[in-house]
């Protein structure tokens, strides 16, 4: 699960992953759910 601020999220268009995992990054990348909230979650691009 990606989690972030809705602060962050407010001020960029896109969320760049570094995991040091190739494949890990891989597979995240794309359009995701990501949780900014206890109930909340909005969908965002990973690039």
């Amino acid at each position: 699960e990606v989690v972030a601020s809705k602060q962050k999220l407010d001020d960029i268009g896109v969320l760049r992953v570094d995991t040091g995992d190739p494949d890990l990054d891989e597979e995240l990348r794309g359009w995701q759910r990501v949780r900014v909230g206890k109930f909340e979650r909005r969908l965002l691009k990973i690039v």
